[in-house]
């Protein structure tokens, strides 16, 4: 009886295991059909195009279109690097022949009428003389005598004497460009003056670049200018993207002092990191005072603006750069048409608060949030 009993519990035992087992079965089944049933999304490929334009590296990302093709990105990539090369030819004060040079060239010659120029050319001299009276000169773009003098960007750059410094500096005055809006025309009034617009060219073009990508009907770019950066809409699978910020202490350009998401907006960073030279032991960096005509002093690291105006970001990276710590913590958040990055020179960083939940900060490089961040 017992044995009967035994049996018949080990039989019952071995039914439900099959039971389970058949239906777990079932399930994976189901489920494996579900899967098999339900499209996968899949991220369009993209396109990568690197080049040299306004004396700085440009580097694109694109993407291609839902059948994964990339003939447009590709078109549109070079269109704009066409459009990079075209502002320079008009822009830059070492191209020969372009307007700035004309301006240049012509400065203080009074039987000589002022210079032609097209939309983009007086657009940006407009904003950089109305810049200039912003910042009470800090930011002047008739910087261009001491630029020449010292030739940091160049292949000769050293220190002038005192001399050379004062007579170049007296040449600076934003007050003495002369616009004609009707004519759409400029003229510099004295004579030995020369324009720089070094400072704001690179976040013109970014806003040039963000117009024709959504004229293009362009959805996701990530758009690089050396220390200015496009990041256009989000990656096709929507997510943001991830813009890493230099650590300005590195000569290492992969270091960074962290990562930012900012979709649809421009970042301009300036720091003493980007262009130098040494000379008797002593290393001078590109960013020139027009106070005192010589390298800045300043309390800064570095400084990033993030804005959906590009020009006005480039201009501030700048200004507040040479303007130091004390000047750039009063706007930190005095503003909503831009947000700031500060690295001061002991790696405190100040965020602007809009930036703090779209703010990674790297660990184990000393960098820390400051007081209050």
């Amino acid at each position: 009886m017992k044995k009967n009993k035994a049996i018949r519990w080990t039989v019952t035992i071995l039914i439900i295991l099959v039971l389970f087992g058949s239906l777990a079965f079932l399930a994976v089944k189901l489920l494996q059909n579900k899967q098999q049933d339900t499209p996968t999304v899949k991220e369009p490929p993209s396109y990568t195009l690197d080049g040299f334009a306004m004396d700085t590296t440009i580097s694109q990302i694109l993407y291609g279109d839902a059948d994964g093709k990339l003939d447009q990105a590709k078109k549109i990539a070079n269109e704009n690097m066409q459009l990079l090369q075209e502002l320079e030819n008009k822009l830059s004060m070492y191209v020969s022949g372009s307007e700035i040079s004309q301006i240049n060239d012509k400065a203080g010659l009074t039987e000589v009428k002022r210079v032609n120029l097209s939309d983009d050319t007086y657009a940006l001299l407009s904003k950089a003389k109305e810049y200039g009276k912003q910042t009470k000169g800090l930011f002047d773009v008739t910087i261009g005598p001491l630029t020449s003098l010292w030739n940091i960007t160049g292949d000769n750059p050293r220190v002038p004497s005192q001399e050379e410094i004062d007579t170049a500096k007296s040449y600076v005055d934003y007050r003495q460009i002369s616009l004609d809006d009707k004519a759409k025309a400029a003229r510099l009034q004295k004579p030995y003056m020369k324009l720089d617009l070094g400072g704001i060219a690179k976040g013109y073009a970014c806003d040039r670049l963000k117009a024709k990508l959504q004229a293009d009907g362009v959805d996701s770019a990530l758009i690089s200018l050396g220390g200015n950066v496009l990041a256009w809409g989000k990656k096709p699978g929507g997510e943001d993207f991830s813009i890493g910020l230099r650590n300005p202490f590195s000569k290492n350009a992969d270091d960074l002092v962290g990562k930012l998401t900012a979709p649809n907006k421009i970042l301009a960073t300036t720091g003493a990191y980007e262009r130098s030279f040494e000379q008797d032991g002593k290393t001078y960096h590109h960013v020139l005072d027009p106070r005192t005509g010589y390298p800045c002093e300043t309390d800064l690291a570095s400084v990033t603006v993030v804005s959906e105006d590009g020009t006005l970001a480039d201009m501030l990276s700048t200004t507040f750069y040479i303007a130091g710590k004390k000047t750039a913590l009063e706007h930190l958040n005095s503003h909503p048409e831009f947000a700031l990055i500060l690295v001061d020179n002991q790696k405190n960083v100040y965020l602007s608060d809009s930036l703090k939940n779209s703010f990674t900060l790297t660990e184990g490089l000393g960098f820390k949030l400051a007081e209050g961040n």
